[in-house]
């Protein structure tokens, strides 16, 4: 499911043509870390939230629904 939710922020960000302000950094297990533009953090850290949440149809896991959680901050120990 994360790389399929990678695939999809990546179309985003190049749809949106946010390539210039949004970097991904890092994949820790089942988490995205991204560098992004503080102007742009809180539209973009909420689209990548819906996407990680949206990406696989509940029906095709039984009704299971994704839940995902989103941190903004300066670096990574402000995050949790």
């Amino acid at each position: 499911m994360i790389k399929l939710a990678l695939i999809q922020v990546d179309a985003y960000i190049r749809k949106e043509k946010l390539e210039e302000d949004v970097y991904p950094l890092l994949q820790v297990h089942d988490e995205l870390v991204f560098e992004i533009r503080d102007d742009k953090a809180e539209d973009v850290s909420k689209k990548i939230l819906d996407i990680m949440e949206s990406v696989v149809n509940p029906k095709d896991i039984h009704g299971v629904t994704l839940k995902a959680e989103r941190s903004l901050g300066a670096n990574w120990g402000e995050l949790k």
